[in-house]
């Protein structure tokens, strides 16, 4: 367990156990990975992934999130990412995927999603955990949502094993 009040920059983050808190903003630069361990802060969090994929597989709360992977997919399994403020996230591919546990991405502030021609994908669970669900939420009264998938004039979102609540185009 590591409590970081100041402000934090990693080049390379290996979280295999325990959890990192505290006040102060992490930046993680270059290479991220997540076998175990959660992290809980106050602060701002953002997480590049410079190659292949950005995989959280744990807890992750902070006030603001960004997550980037341009050469890789952002994938979040069986885990809750989380921001009290705003979120911004950029990748070629976003996965949210519910196999054991809900998955989500959730802002309570402004929210922007950015996906290249890897496309969109929510996974919730069916079988014996259909009550586990993959959503990506914003909940403040006052904040925007943005998801933007660019796949070269067309675009992708697949949504299996739960309702969709996209809103319909209008005509």
């Amino acid at each position: 367990t590591v409590t970081a009040n100041g402000s934090l920059t990693a080049k390379n983050l290996n979280l295999s156990a325990g959890t990192l808190s505290g006040s102060g903003n992490l930046t993680v630069t270059n290479a991220f990975s997540q076998t175990s361990g959660t992290i809980n802060t106050t602060g701002d969090l953002s997480i590049t992934q410079a190659a292949g994929a950005l995989n959280i597989a744990n807890t992750i709360n902070a006030a603001a999130i960004t997550l980037a992977a341009s050469a890789g997919s952002i994938n979040v399994q069986d885990a809750t990412v989380s921001a009290s403020g705003a979120m911004t996230v950029n990748a070629n591919g976003v996965s949210v995927i519910a196999n054991t546990a809900s998955a989500l991405l959730s802002s309570v502030g402004a929210q922007s999603i950015t996906v290249g021609s890897g496309g969109l994908t929510l996974t919730g669970a069916g079988g014996s955990a259909a009550s586990k669900s993959a959503q990506i939420t914003q909940t403040g009264a006052a904040a925007t949502q943005s998801i933007t998938v660019k796949t070269g004039g067309t675009y992708t979102v697949t949504v299996t094993g739960m309702t969709s609540r996209m809103p319909s185009r209008p005509t």
